[in-house]
């Protein structure tokens, strides 16, 4: 048995996490019939898997869908299959390594 008071052991979490960072809140407004793109980056601090979901029940009363999608190369855009389906459930995470989605509204 080891015991370690008051020291700092670098590169060893005991439990403690830091808490992850997802940026940047967006508002925006837009005509009806028009689409609007939200950026968001997600930079988890431990390694393992995260999902994504969207919910505001004001857009279901009021005929406004919307769809993450995961921006792969984190550029802002929807490039190439990107945009081809939603983002997947469970997506595996790397501490420090961002993950970013886009909220098409």
């Amino acid at each position: 048995m080891v015991t370690v008071v008051n020291n700092d052991v670098p590169a060893i979490d005991f439990g403690d996490v830091k808490v992850p960072t997802f940026k940047p809140d967006n508002v925006g407004t837009v005509l009806p019939g028009n689409v609007v793109f939200y950026t968001h980056e997600f930079v988890p601090q431990s390694t393992g898997s995260v999902t994504f979901s969207s919910v505001n029940s004001i857009l279901s009363t009021t005929g406004w869908t919307q769809v993450l999608y995961q921006d792969a190369d984190c550029n802002g855009t929807l490039n190439g299959a990107e945009g081809s389906a939603p983002v997947g459930a469970n997506l595996p995470t790397v501490s420090g390594t961002a993950i970013c989605v886009i909220n098409n509204r």
